[in-house]
């Protein structure tokens, strides 16, 4: 029997094992294809069809088995896509994925070494006339030189890619399987050149002694140098991180003598919040125009486990929280969560120096872990939250003083093991006199696709609160 709770202290581990990143970022990658796939797909029977599959691939992370959950999530995607019937060939192209040597390279890096490998077995064997290509696509998808292509002679192969003239920036890798001419998979992988990387780094790191404590500025700076640091060696990232942006603004960080983030930086960071008793991992987007005479509203994401900061940027929906947030103009920050937690009511507190957010309308969704985690925040310090949107988790409240004036919205899947959770939850709500508590179950939606399925509901039910109706 399938036991969430007993897979997640094995998958909380698994944002520091080296060994896990490879199969980390090509479970995103894969996840995002679904998402995509999902949103396109109305069908209620495919979708149907597809749940199956995906509550094979909740299992099997769960379980820290990664290839055989990215196996799992393909074959859900194509149970959207293809239908019964999915030609060898595509189910081939399909189970390879690339490994560049680097993720951030000295600008003048003659070739990129980038490995073709399998993510999970097919046994099927590589179709006559099989080859891959590999381009590097601008930040307007178009290339930036020609393509590379290469027939494929067997797995794993190095394939180098030309970087001639190719200047310091933030690019995207492009990787096509093809059979015969004819692409029968794609995807892509952030890559960024970056000129006098070597030196610029080691200025980074010898100065990172020096960077201030308890402040935001330096301990961002710290964590973007380690961050950088490992990307310009063989550290396999998580998501595609705009490096040589990011090394760049590590650089401002180290001689910063005023704040740095404020609201008249817009876009999208990653910051170590400067707060006690250490530094908060956030990833955060901040809309354009912020005025301090017009605060904003503030959604907290909180991700399940073995996620991180980037799950509700580049997950849930293909980063639909974003672009929920970003339609209404509020400030999004998603922490990174730990077993222990982190103090939710701090990361409020530094923001709010910092940009002109509304602290009466600060939102709360978490997904699984993440639910239990954003229930606990509210429980504690029921000030500092205007809603909470608990998804796909959340048990039977135990302290519910001060909290009958906090909206609830709990939204799970029939399929969901986090069913009876939320069940319990709701019903401690009603015992404690909650004013406002709306439950919504799916149907025929499981664990992970709760967020994606939700979402439009949870924002729709902030609107309200925001609005205060």
């Amino acid at each position: 029997m399938f036991r969430p709770l007993t897979g997640l202290l094995v998958v909380l581990l698994l944002p520091g094992l080296c060994s896990a990143q490879v199969e980390r970022l090509e479970l995103g990658k894969r996840l995002s294809k679904f998402e995509k796939a999902w949103d396109e797909q109305t069908d209620a029977a495919r979708r149907k069809e597809a749940v199956s599959e995906l509550q094979k691939a909740v299992a099997s992370f769960f379980s820290f088995r990664l290839a055989e959950a990215g196996r799992s999530l393909d074959q859900a995607r194509f149970k959207l896509t293809e239908g019964k019937e999915v030609l060898e060939e595509k189910r081939w192209a399909e189970s390879l994925h690339v490994q560049p040597e680097r993720y951030l390279v000295e600008a003048d890096l003659p070739t990129l070494a980038v490995t073709v490998a399998e993510f999970y077995a097919t046994g099927i064997m590589p179709p006559e006339g099989a080859a891959v290509r590999l381009t590097i696509l601008g930040s307007d998808g178009k290339p930036v030189r020609p393509p590379t292509m290469a027939g494929i002679t067997g797995l794993p192969q190095t394939v180098k890619v030309n970087l001639k003239d190719v200047p310091p920036g933030d690019y995207q890798l492009s990787f096509e399987v093809l059979v015969a001419g004819e692409v029968f998979a794609q995807s892509s992988y952030g890559i960024s050149i970056a000129k006098q990387l070597k030196d610029r780094l080691a200025r980074l790191e010898e100065g990172m002694n020096r960077l201030p404590r308890r402040n935001t500025e330096g301990e961002t700076a710290r964590f973007l140098i380690k961050l950088l640091s490992d990307l310009a060696r063989d550290r396999v990232p998580e998501t595609d991180y705009p490096a040589n942006r990011l090394l760049a603004e590590a650089e401002a960080l180290a001689a910063a003598q005023e704040p740095y983030y404020t609201a008249e930086r817009a876009g999208q960071f990653w910051l170590a919040l400067g707060t006690e008793p250490g530094p908060s991992v956030v990833r955060l987007q901040i809309p354009l125009g912020l005025s301090k005479d017009k605060p904003v509203p503030l959604v907290l994401a909180l991700h399940g486990a073995g996620g991180s900061e980037n799950l509700f940027f580049d997950g849930y929906g293909n980063g639909a929280v974003a672009r929920l947030c970003g339609e209404r103009g509020w400030v999004l920050a998603a922490p990174r969560l730990g077993v222990g937690g982190l103090s939710l009511s701090a990361v409020v507190d530094e923001l709010a120096k910092r940009y002109p957010i509304d602290t009466k309308r600060v939102f709360l969704v978490g997904h699984s872990m993440g639910a239990g985690q954003a229930l606990s925040a509210v429980a504690s310090s029921p000030e500092k939250f205007a809603a909470v949107a608990a998804l796909g988790g959340g048990n039977a409240l135990r302290r519910t003083e001060r909290i009958q004036d906090i909206p609830f919205f709990i939204g799970v899947g029939s399929l969901d093991f986090a069913l009876r959770g939320a069940q319990a939850l709701q019903e401690s709500l009603k015992r404690a006199q909650v004013k406002t508590v709306e439950y919504k179950e799916y149907p025929e939606i499981e664990h992970l696709v709760i967020v994606q399925v939700a979402l439009p509901d949870v924002f729709a039910f902030f609107d309200r609160v925001a609005k205060g109706s």
